[in-house]
């Protein structure tokens, strides 16, 4: 069953009264901490002339205060109150909800944007990090990654959508301006983050310069971060260079696979148009296969993770014993932590 918005709101925010009025334009204050920073001119006069042929079809979303300047603000629809601005409308149709604190207007605010006009990659990610930040807030408790599960669920993405947004965070500012100024795409900046920040400005320039598109940039990137990778690590880790391998194939899978899964999404009517459905039901099974594969890996992988850290737990009790003098010293025995078996 598909999420709603709905559904999310009714996860992470408190129940709200709500009341549609017809507010004058000059009572509203605009949320200066909304996701959207970059607004389209053409975009904006194109709704404009939209609202003034038709009238306003969708209302805007605004909360009451009283700062003695205004008496509500904005939520959500800036582009809407822009483009009635634009016109020289003197009301606007609102929804008025009570909401009580900074961090649900802003997680309302990305709820309802992110499922129109596209953010800027860099807008996504720092929303992205202000939803996490709140959510944790409010649980303390909450592992990171269902925290992050929470997140992506408000913007009605998967979790890899939004590890790998959240990742462009890592990029250096020189990097970042680049994407701000749209010479370097969403998906290379993705890639660019396996690389140190040293090198992250220097491909940069270098895949701008040859005008790559984001193939030809992603081959150059896997190869050079391999070179670079592997002579890093010199003679004395040769042994562990299946591991550097796994972990760039993973790393490889990963960026491939949500390069196909936007291709699908996208083009999945044309994908299967003249497809039978036994065609269809034998890609099932290979995805149903591969999804096998993944889960074993995963599963393999968390029972070392257990491993290391029993052995570092008993590493750290054996010393702190040993400094403090502990019974361990007169020959009592105590029992060293022990992590808990994890859940796939």
């Amino acid at each position: 069953m598909r999420t709603t918005t709905d559904d999310v709101l009714s996860e992470v925010l408190v129940e709200t009264d709500r009341e549609l009025l017809n507010i004058p334009i000059g009572q509203i204050k605009v949320y200066a901490n909304q996701p959207r920073q970059e607004f389209d001119e053409e975009e904006l006069n194109g709704l404009a002339d939209s609202i003034e042929e038709v009238g306003q079809r969708t209302a805007i979303t605004v909360r009451p205060i009283n700062d003695g300047q205004f008496n509500y603000e904005l939520v959500d629809g800036e582009r809407r109150l822009r483009a009635c601005q634009m016109r020289g409308k003197p009301t606007i149709l609102a929804l008025v909800e009570k909401i009580d604190s900074e961090g649900e207007q802003f997680m309302r605010s990305v709820v309802a944007n992110f499922c129109r006009a596209a953010h800027t990659p860099l807008e996504t990610a720092e929303a992205l990090q202000r939803i996490l930040e709140w959510i944790c807030q409010k649980n303390p408790e909450i592992p990171k990654r269902e925290a992050l599960e929470k997140a992506a669920k408000a913007c009605g993405r998967s979790y890899s959508w939004a590890t790998q947004n959240l990742g462009l965070l890592n990029l250096c500012p020189e990097v970042r301006e680049l994407m701000k100024e749209k010479k370097i795409p969403r998906q290379i900046g993705v890639a660019l983050t396996s690389l140190k920040p040293e090198h992250q400005i220097s491909f940069a320039h270098y895949i701008i310069k040859k005008g790559l598109d984001f193939k030809p940039a992603l081959n150059y990137i896997r190869i050079h971060t391999e070179k670079v990778h592997l002579a890093g690590k010199g003679r004395q880790r040769r042994g562990n260079k299946n591991y550097d391998y796994f972990r760039m194939f993973v790393q490889r899978f990963g960026r491939d696979l949500e390069m196909m899964s936007g291709m699908f999404q996208a083009k999945k009517k044309e994908l299967f148009t003249h497809r039978s459905a036994s065609e269809i039901n034998e890609l099932v099974m290979l995805v149903s296969a591969q999804t096998d594969y993944l889960k074993e890996i995963q599963s393999i992988l968390k029972k070392v993770i257990i491993e290391k850290e029993n052995t570092e737990k008993a590493i750290a009790w054996a010393q702190s014993c040993h400094e403090a003098k502990s019974p361990v010293a007169t020959g009592s025995i105590v029992q060293a932590p022990v992590a808990k078996e994890a859940t796939a």
